[in-house]
């Protein structure tokens, strides 16, 4: 079997193939719907028609961004405890959302509406947080 001998062409060509893959990954890794260490939070009440919905929207949006989506019922003790660990106050409206950087740091906060999804993969998707 006789090898052949890669041209400097050809070594040049995979090279930048291979620098270019490299980057591409080292770029979308820093944006937020690449980075997969975000958080969407809900806080709902089962009985609340809203909060069903915001539910099966926010768990749709954070599967399409790459984030992690996590829900808390209000009425649950379990989300009393959960809600001081994580330094997040259990809000007095729901359906409430938070959103947060892979630090635990707040970046988006509001009662959700119909329009908080679009709002929210605009705003991820444009980079704004």
């Amino acid at each position: 079997m006789e090898k052949t001998k890669n041209t400097g062409r050809e070594k040049i060509k995979n090279f930048k193939t291979i620098f270019l893959f490299v980057f591409a990954i080292a770029l979308f890794a820093k944006l937020p719907i690449f980075a997969g260490e975000g958080k969407i939070i809900l806080f709902y009440a089962d009985w609340d028609a809203k909060s069903r919905e915001a539910k099966t929207s926010c768990r749709k949006l954070a599967l399409d961004l790459g984030l992690q989506f996590q829900g808390y019922n209000i009425d649950s003790v379990q989300t009393q405890r959960t809600s001081a660990k994580i330094n997040l106050e259990i809000p007095s409206s729901v359906p409430y959302i938070y959103i947060l950087d892979s630090g635990g740091k707040v970046l988006y906060r509001r009662i959700y509406t119909r329009s908080s999804a679009a709002e929210i993969g605009e705003k991820l998707g444009s980079g704004i947080f």
